[in-house]
């Protein structure tokens, strides 16, 4: 009679064997649905923002066409200034809900 050594463990039984191919297979479908549902997802979203990038480029070229270079000039002047306003009047508030929240002075 021939005993096992004793670091050797007991080779799996075939049933045993077919149960961890069948948890593999579904293991590595569900990674394989996982990985190219992302990709998909990836591809659909640089489709879409590539679409918006072109839009935007057309739609600036179509204002600068049809309203004319000076007046577009005027316009972007005119929004930034207001820009510009508008984000000191932000950064001020912000200043003073701060000393005002934390008492400083």
């Amino acid at each position: 009679v021939r005993v096992p050594h004793p670091t050797c463990t007991a080779s799996p039984s075939v049933l045993q064997l077919s149960q961890i191919q069948k948890q593999l297979s579904v293991t590595a479908l569900a990674g394989t649905s996982i990985s190219s549902g992302a990709a998909f997802r990836q591809l659909v979203c640089a489709f879409i923002l590539g679409g918006v990038f072109f839009s935007v480029g057309i739609a600036v070229v179509g204002t600068v066409y049809a309203l004319g270079e000076n007046n577009v000039k005027r316009a972007k002047a005119m929004l930034s200034l207001v820009v510009k306003r508008t984000w000191k009047i932000t950064i001020t508030m912000i200043g003073a809900a701060n000393m005002a929240l934390f008492r400083r002075s």
